[in-house]
């Protein structure tokens, strides 16, 4: 319980969730195959022989009535070959031979609520999570749309079958959703036996196991990691042959446990906190387990770690086609070179407030507002109300904390920053009825109070973005003031009302102070 309980921050924030647009020429795309448009998914699939197979599984799963409603749905569908084969393989009969809830959890695994055609598909994981909660990574081969895997293992022969209710694309092979944490696919490969000892050996493997998190109001949310891992081909190329050659050149005390400790250090390094398939990623600071972040820059590749030494830039990159393999919790990718910890450089950064892990994991999270009126580990205020308001809005999820003449305060764990000199800024919505705030920033008052009512807070260091262009909810950027980060590390953010009113935040901004800029 003391190793998992060690990283249990970090699997809060693995809680919290760019796609590649794919480009193709009209002779490259072919033609689709046309369902009937006037059918529902269950009755195309009853009404086609090439599927009774898949529809009796349907039956089973008492699957079958909700995929003949209204809505939008994918599915992915085996033919009776596949659903043959799959069966065999598993020693069992037919489908009535097969447990219930197996074959329920089949159906969710292969079924999205939301509409996706051949040419949304990009090379990784798709955008939208499937019933089961799980993720679907497509892959594009060298035949374009017309050559489309899915999971690595199930291929499409048959794209864009247009129901009334969604899209079916045929496949040759039912796939089996994964069970197994990114530990234990790690583990089972058994081309990572090395760097899978290491993570067992300092108790990493204790919260990488984990597939669901308990949070504290009860509840329960599936955890989401990122292993970023190294073969033993690529360690055993540096001379280090086994897990004690590993320990012997990174451990600096006797226990590996010890988050102070090198080795434990270098292995906390390669875990993320949230799954990020590389279609997912951009060109920012992310953090790990470990004390520093990851620096990545995505562009015609990903260059990890960038940076200078005598042999002139030099960085880490992933082997892309032995990563984005999917896990129950999260996904594994495979790197060309040893990654060691790295201070990066202070970068440009957002931080969205109502993104909080814990927020996003309670239930009403997805509805156009929604109070909680329960306090959280890394979430705590008071208002007059009595309750915080997160509030969805043009895709943004923003919160609403405060309310007219009410006094409230409201104050947030934030994530690691990489140390350095920041000037902040507030997205926020000034106007009518807005309040007066104070932010404090590690317990010491950050700047002057910040009036609401005006476009800029008061400050005319305040900036005016556009939106859109930035991919953001609010117009209005409030300075705050600067800060001197001497450490990479974790903050507390307070907000305090001097007049009540209410208090629309988006995100905070960091924004790096440069020699040049002092």
């Amino acid at each position: 319980m003391k190793k998992i309980t060690r990283n249990i921050k970090a699997a809060f924030w693995a809680l919290a969730l760019v796609t590649f647009g794919l480009v193709a020429c009209e002779s490259e795309i072919g033609d689709p195959f046309y369902g009937d448009s006037e059918l529902l998914v269950s009755a195309y699939l009853e009404q086609n022989a090439d599927y009774s197979e898949y529809y009796r599984i349907l039956e089973r799963a008492e699957m079958a009535s909700t995929l003949n409603t209204d809505g939008d749905y994918t599915c992915f569908v085996p033919n009776n070959e596949a659903v043959g084969n799959y069966l065999a393989d598993k020693g069992i009969s037919s489908v009535e031979a097969a447990e219930v809830e197996d074959l329920k959890l089949l159906v969710r695994f292969h079924t999205l609520v939301s509409t996706f055609s051949a040419i949304d598909f990009p090379n990784g994981v798709l955008k939208d999570s499937t019933v089961s909660g799980d993720y679907i990574v497509t892959e594009i081969g060298d035949g374009g749309i017309n050559d489309i895997t899915i999971n690595r293992q199930a291929k499409i022969l048959k794209r864009d079958i247009k129901v009334a209710n969604g899209m079916i694309h045929e496949i040759d092979k039912l796939v089996d959703p994964k069970t197994q944490s990114v530990y234990d696919v790690l583990e089972r490969s058994g081309r990572f036996s090395i760097f899978a000892e290491a993570i067992m050996q300092t108790g990493l493997a204790d919260t990488l196991k984990k597939v669901t998190l308990e949070l504290p109001n009860g509840s329960k949310a599936r955890t989401r990691f990122t292993l970023i891992a190294e073969t033993d081909e690529l360690l055993q190329s540096k001379g280090i042959e086994s897990f004690e050659a590993l320990k012997a050149m990174y451990s600096d005390t006797d226990d590996i446990t010890d988050p102070a400790n090198g080795l434990y250090q270098y292995v906390a390094y390669h875990c993320l906190p949230g799954a990020y398939f590389l279609n997912e990623l951009s060109s920012k600071n992310y953090l790990t387990f470990g004390k520093d972040l990851i620096s990545l820059v995505v562009g015609e590749d990903f260059r990890i770690n960038e940076r200078e030494n005598e042999e002139g830039k030099v960085w880490t990159n992933f082997v892309e086609s032995e990563s984005n393999e999917p896990a129950r919790n999260g996904v594994i990718h495979v790197i060309d070179k040893q990654m060691p910890p790295y201070s990066p450089p202070p970068v440009d950064l957002k931080w969205f407030i109502g993104a909080q892990p814990e927020l996003m994991a309670m239930p009403g999270y997805d509805k156009y507002h929604f109070n909680y009126y329960e306090q959280m580990s890394s979430v705590r205020w008071f208002n007059n109300l009595n309750y915080i308001r997160v509030r969805i809005k043009a895709g943004h999820t923003f919160l609403n904390m405060g309310h007219k003449g009410g006094f409230f305060w409201a104050e947030f764990d934030m994530p690691k920053i990489v140390k350095g000199k920041y000037d902040v800024y507030l997205n926020t919505n000034p106007g009518g009825g807005r309040g007066t705030v104070q932010c404090f920033f590690d317990g010491k008052r950050l700047g002057e109070p910040r009036d609401l009512t005006k476009r800029d807070g008061g400050d005319p260091r305040s900036r005016q973005i556009n939106p859109g262009e930035e991919g953001v909810l609010f117009s209005s950027e409030i300075y705050l003031g600067a800060v001197n980060l001497k450490e990479t590390e974790e903050h507390l953010v307070k907000f305090i009302t001097i007049k009540g009113g209410a208090f629309p935040v988006d995100y905070l901004r960091f924004v790096p102070i440069t020699d040049e800029a002092e």
